[in-house]
């Protein structure tokens, strides 16, 4: 037991560390991290604060990562949260690019706000996306739920939210796959068990929050849902 909640912590641990690191070295796959200096006359023989790479010892003025960390800043406080475009850019520019570790809060948080986005604005609805988008849709819900289970395991409201969308996304994959038969009985009925399971999850998370707030609203169309797709799973069963 305590070596598995040593190894919990351990994995807590690194993940938060990671949540703030940088890449910087691209022939070296280590990520840049404050330097702890082992004692007095080691940090005195160098003229400020470093940040070093974990793997080849790269070392890095604080002031300059300090400046790399406020472009990004300022990039991030102007991606509209609200866009799915805006969203996009700056994960592309940043993810896909490797200056910021994947675990970087800044990500992690656009990865979130972006899960939510797809299939939920007024324009476009969750039927309405590509197929395209809706596996997006779902990677980025995996990824953030990932996280969060990790970092945030007492935030049940985020984790609710995310396991609905992705309950959602899964549900209308597995539908789309069947009216165009691209999918066996046996595997739709292991997609739509996998989507009944997150919804199980999502009424965990959020049967006690308030009606009123929209978690509460989600809580209530997650035990609808629920009935729905075990009706369904019902009928699956006798066909197969």
């Amino acid at each position: 037991m305590l070596i598995i909640l040593y190894e919990e912590i351990l994995s807590k641990l690194k993940l938060s560390i990671l949540n703030q690191n940088l890449f910087l070295n691209r022939n070296c796959k280590g990520y840049i991290i404050p330097h702890l200096y082992q004692n007095e006359t080691e940090c005195k023989d160098l003229p400020e604060p470093t940040w070093k790479c974990t793997i080849c010892n790269t070392t890095e003025f604080k002031n300059k990562i300090n400046n790399i960390l406020k472009k990004i800043a300022y990039d991030y406080s102007m991606t509209d949260k609200q866009d799915t475009i805006s969203c996009e850019i700056f994960l592309n520019h940043y993810d896909q690019n490797q200056l910021l570790h994947p675990n970087h809060y800044f990500l992690n948080d656009v990865r979130f706000k972006l899960a939510q986005l797809y299939g939920q604005t007024i324009q476009n609805d969750i039927q309405s996306l590509t197929d395209a988008e809706l596996e997006r849709k779902i990677k980025l819900c995996r990824q953030s739920l990932e996280f969060a289970t990790i970092l945030y395991p007492a935030e049940w409201r985020i984790q609710g939210v995310l396991k609905f969308e992705l309950h959602a996304s899964i549900a209308e994959d597995s539908r789309r796959k069947m009216i165009n038969c691209e999918i066996s009985a046996d595997i739709l009925k292991s997609k739509l068990l996998e989507s009944k399971k997150w919804l199980q999850e999502t009424i965990l998370c959020l049967k006690y929050e308030p009606d009123a707030l929209p978690e509460g609203k989600i809580a209530k169309q997650a035990e609808k849902n629920l009935i729905d797709l075990e009706s369904l799973l019902m009928r699956l069963y006798f066909q197969i």
